[in-house]
């Protein structure tokens, strides 16, 4: 049997400290105006320090839902979660495979498989749901497509082929009729940009959005992580924040806009960045303590 409870990374429980301090004074980090911003500003360094930080102190009703496991869903890597219309649909990276579950834990199907044929998957690493029309967008990064898969029969339906810029993407939103994906290029005249806008419809590339050097001190190498820089997925205004970005963004149909500034002496410094950016270089192994 296997637990899933809430999976967060640094960012994500950034992202619910903003939603708990909206509502509740007092509960662990200070906001004040950004200064030029229209926006609020996590101030991490005057927070309260605590040894432990409990879920129960952030979320209203955490549950944890046991997952049934047999031959057919082994999860070895969630690498994705999302729950639509009372379904568990999680991304296991690591085999890969799509497996879909139902409120109660119970196993109810898998969708498509790993393979090179029509509909097959090669390297998934993220996924997104239109709610309105029920449709599951699965981003192979190997082949930069999306899949699209109905949610009322499972069936493969057809794939979004975008064309590749520089190195893999591995993270992929959609927000109405466009697909957000992580973009990675060292290609100086593309302009260095963090996220690429793409037509649902075509495949093709509409817009390039937020440029590295203002929002992720100009790291825009490579970086295959565990997790999606996309959070609040199920959301009407998901949330997306890179390695080194201190501006956590809404990426909604107006466009993405600045949500909040998280602030902190112990950030990595622009100076910093400078010198890992030319120390690192293409195919180079990035470490940073």
């Amino acid at each position: 049997m296997r637990k899933i409870g809430k999976m967060v990374s640094g960012a994500a429980v950034l992202l619910m400290l903003a939603a708990a301090c909206g509502g509740k004074e007092g509960r662990g980090a200070d906001f004040s105006e950004g200064k030029n911003r229209d926006i609020e500003v996590i101030d991490i360094d005057k927070a309260k320090r605590e040894k432990a930080l409990l879920y129960s102190s952030i979320l209203e009703e955490p549950d944890v839902i046991v997952l049934e496991t047999n031959p057919e869903c082994i999860i070895q890597d969630v690498s994705a979660i999302d729950i639509y219309e009372g379904n568990i649909y999680i991304l296991d990276d690591e085999l890969p495979a799509l497996y879909v579950f139902r409120r109660d834990g119970s196993f109810l199907r898998r969708i498509g498989h790993q393979g090179r044929g029509h509909g097959e998957y090669r390297e998934p690493s993220d996924f997104s749901i239109d709610r309105e029309n029920g449709i599951l967008y699965l981003w192979d990064g190997a082949l930069c497509m999306a899949h699209k898969y109905s949610l009322r029969t499972y069936e493969y339906l057809s794939s979004v082929r975008t064309k590749r810029s520089g190195y893999q993407s591995f993270c992929m939103q959609l927000v109405g009729d466009k697909l957000y994906v992580n973009r990675t290029s060292l290609d100086a005249d593309a302009g260095n940009y963090l996220l690429m806008e793409i037509d649902e419809k075509t495949g093709v590339q509409t817009d390039s959005c937020l440029k590295a050097d203002d929002y992720n001190r100009g790291w825009n190498f490579a970086l295959r992580l565990p997790f999606s820089f996309f959070y609040s997925k199920n959301t009407d205004a998901p949330k997306y924040v890179e390695m080194f970005s201190d501006t956590i963004m809404a990426v909604t149909k107006e466009g993405i806009k600045p949500y909040c500034v998280v602030k902190s002496e112990d950030f990595v410094s622009k100076k910093r960045m400078k010198k890992l950016i030319r120390d690192c270089g293409p195919g180079e192994e990035f470490n940073y303590p």
